[in-house]
This record gives structure tokens, sequence and C-alpha cells, in this order.
């Protein structure tokens, strides 16, 4: 099954980051022609709107791209382990 959660596009609502009800979707996440930077998280469509019928993704996840859990190297992880927060 095709989640959004389980999406690289997938991204938290910085005002209700407890919340994935009300999550965002990056798929078309467009860079700022002012500051080059990517467009505020708060400016995306809600991810539950894209996967309507009617959406851009649709019922069937037709954007949908598998997230990768990221990749630390061996004394980032064990500074990790150890409570140190400096990789985060």
């Amino acid at each position: 099954m095709k989640l959004c959660i389980n999406c690289k596009h997938w991204e938290r609502n910085e005002n209700a980051p407890h919340t994935p009800s009300v999550s965002k979707c990056g798929f078309d996440r467009p860079i700022s022609l002012v500051t080059g930077d990517l467009v505020p998280i708060d400016t995306l469509p809600y991810a539950d709107q894209e996967r309507r019928v009617n959406g851009r993704c649709g019922l069937l996840g037709v954007n949908f791209e598998q997230s990768t859990p990221p990749q630390y190297t061996l004394e980032e992880e064990a500074d990790l382990l150890a409570g140190d927060i400096r990789h985060e």
C-alpha cells in the first residue's frame, strides 16, 4: 500500500508536527525565485488533498516514491547511540 507517510515527498506540517493527518505533500515543491530556497512547507498542498480522486497523486499514489532512511557512518551512528545530537 502506498502510504503518504512512507513517501519521500511527505512533509510534516510545521504547525502540527505530531498530527500526520494534516501533513503536506512536497512532490512539486518549487524554488523561490527571490531567494533560491525551497518554498516554505506551510505553502504546500495537504497530502490528503493530493491523494483524492481529483488530486495530482490520486487514489493510486502515482507520484509515490519510497523514502529511504538516512545513512550514517559508523562514527555518526555511535555518536547518536551515545546521545550526541550534533548530527541531527
